[in-house]
């Protein structure tokens, strides 16, 4: 394992800060986004996303850089983190993209890594805890089964864990980042296929993840990306993000007949628990609904950016993460957002574009840099001169629209190391293809 070194960073003035009385609170921390946030109650939480770790308290704001002692911490990608409901938020776990889990017991100041899936490429799509032992972290499939969810628990707090294998298997499978959901010793883990001969599952335990079965949703969100929320053991919503929904009163078993939304999206919903109260977003907008997605009305927009993911405690308190380091807020439900803040828009590519990876030659780390006009599947694979595959860097995943890097350590798909040569790096987005030539030296 891996120690991990901090660094902080007190920031007194931030971008657009707002102080509602009867609404949210909304700041912006600048670039690059937030993708994940864990509030512990009304006035703690973390916050993470590309490369940045913050904690949030009643009274100051704290900026945590955390480096790693091998990887250039700006091109590190925090995939899900987590607090204890309830605490001082001196607890915390944060994932990331190369299967690596971190915890800290002092508010930040020391990290340690307390599992590193070997040889590394292992995306984990979120991490829970039931107390201050019990924990799972879940993600991908990883390239020894492409089939099978990779999902680990621990039983100790995190010092040790070990490999769930009682998961169902569906072909060319993925999970969604941060869409899981859970209410007492029951969890959700929306799975997507590209299997065009299978359909969509939602894997479930009701045994705090020691083993799962599927949850068939229908056949109407087949290929389609997808999340759901529960507010109970019964009562399920789910929704693909583009207005269609369904719901089930007996745990899956049925489903409502989906039904299509023509005024909203309905993006990321999760609600409030043992509630029909439901926060989403309909592209800027925050939406909430207080029949179980039957009417949806706005609560207003950011200015500058978009929520990716919501952190319900209840039906009053409400965090979510976006854009830009978009920290969101509210202590009453939420009310019309006021744009009182004039704050420049996040830029944006005009196209599509792979840049020169830095350094080259390189030894054994290097950085891939490039943009997407729009949001989409992506996949970035390293080829050698034969053509044969080597590494897949972004392995088919669902990314935003924006600048983005990702590291390449110089190890193919078994996490072996590659010998001296020159090597291809490409990009396919859409029907977008784009090839460059690198030299790993060594």
């Amino acid at each position: 394992m891996y120690k991990v070194k901090l660094f902080v960073m007190t920031k007194l003035f931030m971008f657009g800060i707002i102080f509602s009385q009867d609404g949210w609170e909304h700041q912006w921390w600048g670039t690059p986004d937030f993708f994940a946030v864990s509030a512990s109650s009304d006035s703690i939480a973390w916050y993470a996303g590309d490369g940045t770790l913050i904690r949030v308290t009643p009274s100051y704001k704290h900026w945590y850089q955390v480096e790693i002692d091998y990887i250039d911490n700006e091109f590190l990608f925090y995939t899900s983190i987590f607090t204890p409901k309830g605490s001082l938020g001196q607890t915390c776990f944060v994932t990331d993209e190369w299967g690596s889990i971190y915890k800290t017991n002092d508010f930040g100041e020391n990290w340690d890594e307390k599992y590193h899936y070997e040889p590394g490429g292992w995306f984990i799509n979120g991490i829970y805890f039931w107390d201050d032992y019990e924990g799972i972290a879940i993600g991908d499939p990883v390239n020894t089964n492409l089939s099978k969810c990779y999902i680990v628990k621990t039983q100790d707090g995190g010092e040790n864990w070990y490999v769930v294998d009682d998961v169902p298997i569906l072909n060319q499978s993925a999970g969604i980042m941060n869409r899981f959901d859970v209410y007492n010793d029951n969890m959700w883990y929306p799975i997507f296929t590209n299997d065009s001969t299978q359909n969509n599952i939602i894997l479930f335990s009701d045994n705090r993840g020691e083993t799962f079965q599927s949850i068939q949703v229908p056949q109407d969100f087949k290929q389609q990306y997808f999340t759901s929320t529960w507010s109970d053991e019964y009562n399920g919503f789910i929704s693909n993000g583009d207005g269609l929904t369904s719901f089930t009163t007996n745990g899956g078993i049925d489903w409502s007949s989906p039904l299509q939304n023509e005024e909203f999206r309905i993006r990321y919903p999760k609600c409030a628990k043992q509630t029909q109260i439901l926060y989403a977003r309909h592209y800027n907008e925050i939406i909430r609904s207080d029949d179980w997605g039957a009417n949806w009305y706005s609560q207003g927009a950011p200015s500058n950016a978009r929520v990716k993911m919501f952190d319900v405690l209840d039906e009053n308190v409400v965090w979510a993460a976006g854009d830009n380091q978009l920290i969101l807020k509210t202590t009453n439900g939420g009310a019309m957002l006021s744009n009182i803040n004039k704050v420049s828009k996040a830029k944006i590519p005009r196209e599509i574009n792979l840049e020169q990876n830095y350094p080259n030659p390189f030894n054994p780390y290097t950085k891939i840099k490039f943009s997407l006009e729009k949001a989409g599947l992506v996949n970035v694979i390293i080829f050698n001169v034969m053509g044969q595959e080597v590494k897949k860097v972004v392995n088919n995943h669902r990314l935003n629209a924006g600048f983005h890097t990702k590291l390449w350590d110089g190890r193919d798909n078994q996490g072996r190391e590659v010998p001296t040569g020159n090597y291809f790096y490409s990009i396919e987005a859409g029907d977008f293809r784009q090839t460059k030539k690198m030299i790993l030296l060594k």
